[in-house]
């Protein structure tokens, strides 16, 4: 990572402004907020106090169990003279227990209990105050750890001052177990916007907001085993929990994925939305089944991977429509999905950092929806005003290209096939609810930045930049002839080849006679 990070600031200095604006800076602090977060954290795990060192097994560990199961660790300490002398409580701190239930017993009394057969106890460190009645010089500790899933032990115990182990355990307390109910917060608001915006608007993408509600409401329910539980009700419950929080991050990846993709990318084909949506619902649908927990694990290393696969994906496209204002997003996100995949298949005793990816990601993108958002609506306000609204299809009226750059992208004029012999045959009402569907169909399989012009009757042109326009065009006339049983004839030009509209709108409308002519002897 510091030879990445190093590599980018030479280029930052070494490259042009465009470069530097545009791209490396997101990606530089996208590094930088990583690297701060990490640091931080590891600051917080250092031990403030006498370590507990000799334990009858390696310390950190962690290890996934078949069924539920105990596990006992034992250790002897000694007091250092500060802290016998010390007036104040003393106190045990167990930075992250990985497990159901903890028992700490100290020179054999047991003197203090966490969590229950279905509680969830690693989110939250854990203080156990230390009887001056019982301590001694010379003490022993012995643990008793019960776990259904997994249990484990990621940083080595330490004795302190209570008022210095409450300090430093209400931070990490703070930034791990709290962090999750405020992003669950964070989460929730944000899926009701995105809820919201897609009940009242029209606008073409606007699954855009659907998808991203979809994902944050997902995020909310997969956070619920970042957060700290004495019980979860029964142990059913507890592993409904763990089940779901395996599946749905894969769940939320996926709907992130298809909200980028529907507004910046082109439209994705049926088979592959499906594989998409099947692949995390079946991960889902059989982890909830009574598998046992040897299965379960590999369906959780399973979903782990592909949530990563999917991040990275969504990365690629980001990169590939050159969504500037997503960059310093959609790579933190990256970088902590990677380090928390890494964490979790290797065993290491390091933090997980991935919900900080996950707010911090769904803030940006939903922040650049509703200014999407708020931007598409002045400005369909002001063309309405204006009188640039065709007010029978929606689409824009020949008026707005006088306000456009006729040198540059693409024309590309349309004109239904057979409309005016089934206007004639079933009247001028049909036809008007024709061209409706027509226009909506189009409007909701073109980019939000495309032109849909209503050039007259049945004739109409989009204007657009997309560089897959011969594709996007074939796949909106087989969307029309399935949903609303009416091919079209069309005629593409570049508008860059010309210095006059009326001389490229005079070479499309040729090619579209050209290709209406191809098809005189099919039935409409």
């Amino acid at each position: 990572m510091c030879v990445i990070f190093y590599g980018v600031i030479c280029i930052l200095f070494t490259r042009g402004d465009y470069i530097t604006r545009k791209i490396l800076l997101p990606f530089v602090f996208s590094v930088l907020l990583f690297l701060i977060i990490s640091s931080f954290l590891n600051y917080l795990s250092k031990p403030r106090g006498t370590l507990i060192a000799t334990w009858n097994r390696t310390l950190p560990f962690y290890q996934k169990v078949e069924k539920p199961n105990k596990t006992f660790l034992q250790a002897s300490f000694e007091l250092p003279e500060y802290l016998l002398s010390s007036t104040e409580e003393i106190a045990v701190v167990f930075q992250k227990v990985i497990g159901n239930q903890l028992k700490v017993y100290l020179n054999g009394e047991l003197i203090h209990v966490v969590g229950s057969e279905s509680g969830n106890i690693w989110p939250s460190p854990i203080i156990v105050r230390l009887p001056k009645n019982v301590l001694s010089n010379q003490n022993s500790i012995r643990l008793e750890l019960f776990a259904v899933m997994n249990y484990g032990i990621s940083y080595l115990p330490y004795v302190t001052t209570l008022s210095e182990a409450q300090k430093i355990s209400w931070l990490q307390g703070m930034f791990r177990s709290d962090l999750n109910l405020f992003a669950m917060g964070i989460a929730m608001i944000i899926a009701y916007i995105m809820f919201f915006i897609f009940g009242i608007t029209n606008i073409p993408q606007r699954k855009e907001y659907l998808y991203l509600g979809f994902s944050s409401l997902f995020t909310i329910i997969g956070s619920f085993q970042f957060v700290f539980r004495e019980t979860s009700g029964s142990v059913f419950l507890y592993m409904l929990f763990e089940k779901v929080s395996i599946a749905l991050p894969a769940l939320s990846a996926t709907f992130i994925y298809l909200s980028i993709n529907e507004r910046y990318g082109k439209r994705i084909g049926k088979i592959f939305l499906n594989v998409l949506l099947c692949i995390p619902i079946i991960i889902l649908w059989i982890i909830i089944l009574p598998f046992e927990n040897r299965i379960i694990n590999v369906l959780s290393d399973v979903s782990s991977l592909y949530s990563l696969f999917l991040v990275g994906l969504t990365m690629w496209h980001v990169f590939r429509y050159k969504v500037i204002e997503l960059v310093f997003p959609i790579f933190f996100l990256l970088m902590t999905a990677i380090q928390s995949t890494t964490v979790l298949l290797s065993k290491l005793p390091d933090e997980l950092l991935l919900p900080y990816g996950r707010i911090i990601f769904l803030v940006f993108v939903s922040m650049e929806a509703v200014r999407h958002f708020k931007n598409l609506s002045k400005r369909k306000d002001y063309l309405e005003k204006e009188n640039y609204i065709d007010q029978l299809t929606g689409a824009y009226n020949r008026k707005i290209i006088e306000k456009l750059d006729k040198n540059d992208g693409i024309l590309v004029l349309l004109d239904l096939d057979g409309f005016k012999k089934m206007n004639d045959v079933y009247g001028h009402r049909k036809g008007d609810e024709i061209l409706k569907r027509f226009s909506t169909l189009v409007m909701n399989n073109i980019r939000s930045n495309d032109y849909f012009i209503r050039l007259g009757g049945d004739e109409f042109c989009i204007i657009t930049k997309s560089s897959d326009i011969k594709n996007q065009i074939s796949r909106l006339y087989n969307i029309a002839k399935n949903e609303i049983n009416l091919g079209f004839s069309y005629g593409i030009v570049d508008l860059s080849e010309y210095n006059d509209f009326d001389k490229a709108y005079m070479k499309a409308d040729e090619e579209l006679y050209k290709h209406k002519w191809s098809k005189k002897d099919q039935p409409y």
